[in-house]
């Protein structure tokens, strides 16, 4: 399956849905379309909603612990939202959930980002 990429803003949050595999070329690709976002926004957090996502290979992880602290440096959230089953059991195995906030719901990963903000 081809991968799809598309984005939504609340407010300074930009929520990115992927849609298919994140693999080979496709992690370049999803990295190239995240760093940009940054550019074009002025965004205090980006929210990744893998639900639709159906493999992810260890270079796609990679991206995102890079893409992580790269954000971090410039002051911006980087959360995960929505894994599959699947994805959830890697990421716990790999302690990807200790590394990077991971959320069950686009909402609760945006409800803990909106609390982040507030004094």
């Amino acid at each position: 399956m081809i991968m799809k990429i598309a984005h939504s803003l609340q407010k300074q949050i930009c929520i990115v849905t992927v849609e298919g595999s994140v693999v080979g070329k496709e992690v370049f690709k999803l990295g190239m379309y995240l760093t940009t976002l940054p550019k074009q926004e002025d965004l205090t957090a980006i929210v990744l909603n893998l639900k639709d996502t159906t493999h992810l290979d260890s270079s796609a992880i990679g991206t995102f612990l890079i893409l992580f602290h790269t954000f971090q440096e410039k002051g911006i959230k980087f959360v995960l939202s929505q894994l599959n089953r699947k994805i959830v059991t890697i990421s716990e195995i790999i302690k990807l959930d200790k590394l990077i906030p991971i959320y069950s719901t686009e909402k609760r990963a945006i409800s803990s980002l909106t609390a982040l903000k507030t004094p």
